[in-house]
């Protein structure tokens, strides 16, 4: 749920990637850079962000990872090779790493 002006309890800056590595192409300030909203964003010096704006960051992140998707259905997972073999109707995915959720 989204409350209306609700803002981000964290600092903007402890975003996907810019404590590990700031140039990175999917941080915040990339982000606003890509919007054209970056220089706005600094002169209204704000403290915090309304979370909403947050989760547009992280809708725009998401598409910019080519291997991440959404509503696919996993049949099976297998492991082999040390790897975890992610497999759907028509598709398979390795992967390193494997995380569930409910």
């Amino acid at each position: 749920m989204m409350v209306p002006d609700a803002m981000l309890q964290v600092h903007y800056l402890k975003d996907l990637v810019s404590l590990v590595d700031p140039s990175n192409p999917l941080s915040f300030l990339a982000y606003l850079a890509k919007q054209k909203q970056l220089l706005s964003f600094i002169n209204a010096n704000f403290d915090q962000v309304l979370r909403r704006e947050f989760n547009q960051y992280y809708r725009w992140a998401c598409t910019q990872l080519p291997n991440l998707h959404f509503n696919s259905e996993v049949r099976s997972v297998e492991f082999e090779n040390g790897l975890f073999l992610l497999k759907g109707d028509t598709w398979v995915q390795p992967a390193r790493n494997l995380v569930l959720g409910t």
